[in-house]
């Protein structure tokens, strides 16, 4: 977003959360293979409900949206939120905290690198884990987890997950950025065009492209995309329900 900030109706948000809710029962409805979210017997069908991992996985380029789409997901869904940037500048942070005193896109990187290295590609969605785990609500309510990148991620997500989502925010290069550079960070203020193509391209080697395909989903995981060249929360909002609805 651009710093703008807008008023939605209560009521409107009520009947959203109703539409929404409604969605997260109807996916509750269909069978997931070998999770066995549903039981078909003598024609009488039997939900299991209680324990069940419900991921829903935000995905996208710098500045398309994905914090903004999460916490509107989040919000009309009653889920725990997760932002995958905060667990990285934490540790960011803790691993530069004798050199550096403010981390930017550029000590992000080189710790998101050293952590792949060191780690492997889905340290982050391990990270991730650790963090749900410790969340008392889940997974009695789904989980969003916003800006995962991580090719290697998928596998360890699915494996975790007993239903997993996937919604991929897409917005224009001009209008990412421009929100990078209004956004207030000191190193973005005067991103230009070959610098967001520099930051897109790192993304997409680690694989955020493969998480903006549908090629590499199966039947088990259901996909999205929320397209997101507004700078009114109300029509993103209105977006997005049309989109999951």
């Amino acid at each position: 977003m651009t710093g703008k900030f807008f008023i939605i109706d209560s009521q409107m948000l009520k009947q959203r959360k109703v539409k929404m809710a409604n969605l997260y029962k109807s996916s509750l409805d269909t069978t997931h293979g070998s999770h066995g979210r549903t039981d078909v017997s003598n024609g009488n069908r039997r939900q299991t409900v209680t324990g069940t991992k419900h991921g829903i996985i935000v995905v996208g380029y710098p500045a398309a949206g994905k914090t903004t789409v999460s916490h509107i997901i989040a919000g009309l869904t009653n889920s725990v939120c997760i932002e995958t940037g905060d667990i990285v500048r934490d540790g960011a942070r803790e691993y530069f905290s004798d050199t550096i005193e403010e981390i930017g896109s550029h000590e992000l990187g080189e710790y998101s690198t050293m952590r792949r290295k060191q780690d492997g590609g889905d340290y982050v969605a391990t990270d991730v884990i650790k963090h749900l785990q410790l969340q008392d609500s889940f997974p009695r309510v789904s989980a969003v987890i916003s800006g995962m990148r991580d090719k290697e991620a998928f596998e360890t997500l699915r494996e975790f997950f007993d239903i997993l989502s996937i919604v991929a925010v897409t917005a224009e290069p001009e209008t990412r950025l421009q929100r990078l550079q209004e956004r207030g960070k000191n190193d973005e203020s005067d991103f230009t065009r070959n610098d967001l193509e520099m930051r897109d391209q790192r993304e997409k080697d680690w694989g955020t492209a493969y998480w903006m395909s549908a090629e590499r989903a199966d039947e088990s995981v259901y996909v999205y995309t929320i397209s997101n060249d507004t700078d009114s929360l109300l029509d993103l909002t209105s977006n997005i329900q049309s989109v999951l609805d």
